[in-house]
């Protein structure tokens, strides 16, 4: 990476006490399948004259005026750098840490997705009215509201009228 990508990294990622500075990790451009017009970008901003990134208040000027001169390369620099950023395994053991989930995409190791025509779940009935009951006086309602017409598809309005309290 070019001193100017590491400047734009530190400068749009800087870090803190538990976010790592993107310019500190060895981030790869080839793992985020990042499209020509994003690479295109990504070389240009490698000639930007950026100050040094231990000059934070003149970087962050200087990238606010490329961005405003440049906002298609700078948009496409922002997508490559958080894609980077995001895919680096230091920052996903941080989503890890402070969300207590696994950083990986749900599927397809995350719940089976069963289609509910299938039949195949036995909590999936097709003929039923599907909405879970929480055994609220407000959850029965509804289910009742559904009821009278099962196979209506509700609008947002509609919805928004069904009690909530």
């Amino acid at each position: 990476m070019t001193p100017s990508q590491l400047c734009f990294l530190a400068g749009v990622l800087p870090g803190d006490g538990q976010w790592p500075c993107a310019a500190d990790l060895d981030l790869d451009e080839a793992s985020i399948g990042a499209n020509a017009s994003m690479l295109q970008a990504w070389e240009r901003i490698s000639k930007w004259a950026l100050p040094p990134r231990e000059k934070a208040e003149a970087l962050a000027e200087a990238l606010t005026t490329f961005e405003r001169a440049h906002p298609d390369d700078f948009a496409q620099g922002l997508v490559m750098a958080y894609g980077m950023y995001y895919a680096h395994p230091n920052v996903l053991k941080v989503v890890e840490h402070r969300s207590g989930y696994a950083a990986r995409p749900p599927q397809p190791q995350g719940h089976l997705v069963v289609s509910a025509d299938t039949g195949e779940h036995p909590m999936t009935n097709p003929a039923e009215v599907l909405w879970r009951n929480d055994g609220t006086s407000q959850s029965e309602q509804v289910r009742m509201i559904q009821q009278t017409d099962p196979d209506r598809v509700w609008t947002i309005e509609e919805i928004s009228t069904w009690p909530m309290s």
